[in-house]
């Protein structure tokens, strides 16, 4: 996602959202909130995103006004704080995160704050959209949480997809993230998690590469 505006320079969200292998990468609100997300009392659910290298004057990736819970989600390289800093919002660390400052209050064992994930620019990677890879030695590769996120497609007049299984909450089925619904894991080019021993922590799957670089 790339664009700009006042408030959510990327999404400007106010309703129940589920971002699963998403990169949301240089957008700027000037003179707002959120220049990447900005949360405007609704439920946001960031599983395997990669959210960097957005601008705004407070929450540079992150404006938090409600609930966002985080699950092998990298944020990064904002241009003041990732996540805002009034402290107005709920911050669910779900484990298995990146914080390249200390904003967003990734406080279980398995995230990591004051960090660089050590992620390449925005570029084309493969498939069908653009994304940010992993350098090579990114504490982000193999760092992931192992788990399926479950997706469960429920017909309701037009039909909608829910990643969830009934009886259970989106937030207890948060688990490493597949695209395109074949209950395999992937990442958002359709790479095939993990290719080592864990899923990555990001948007993005390292390859195993016999190069230099970044592994994609």
């Amino acid at each position: 996602m790339v664009g700009r505006g006042g408030e959510g320079g990327g999404f400007y969200a106010s309703s129940t959202d589920y971002w699963a292998n998403v990169t949301v990468t240089g957008n700027q609100a000037p003179g707002g909130r959120g220049g990447g997300i900005f949360n405007d009392n609704s439920s946001e659910y960031l599983d395997n995103v990669t959210l960097a290298s957005n601008r705004a004057p407070t929450g540079s990736n992150l404006w938090n006004d409600s609930y966002t819970a985080f699950l092998n989600t990298i944020v990064a390289y904002g241009s003041r704080h990732n996540c805002d800093d009034n402290g107005a919002g709920t911050y669910d660390d779900r484990g298995h995160n990146i914080d390249s400052g200390h904003s967003c209050h990734f406080d279980r064992p398995s995230s990591m704050k004051r960090t660089d994930p050590r992620l390449l620019g925005l570029r084309d990677n493969g498939n069908f959209s653009l994304t940010r890879a992993l350098r090579r030695g990114s504490p982000a590769i193999d760092a992931g949480k192992d788990r399926k996120l479950k997706w469960t497609l429920i017909v309701a007049g037009f039909g909608s997809v829910n990643p969830y299984v009934y009886g259970n909450t989106w937030p207890e089925d948060m688990g490493c993230a597949e695209t395109n619904l074949d209950d395999e894991r992937d990442d958002q080019r359709l790479v095939r998690r993990p290719q080592r021993k864990h899923c990555d922590i990001g948007a993005f799957e390292a390859r195993r590469s016999r190069g230099k670089g970044s592994d994609l």
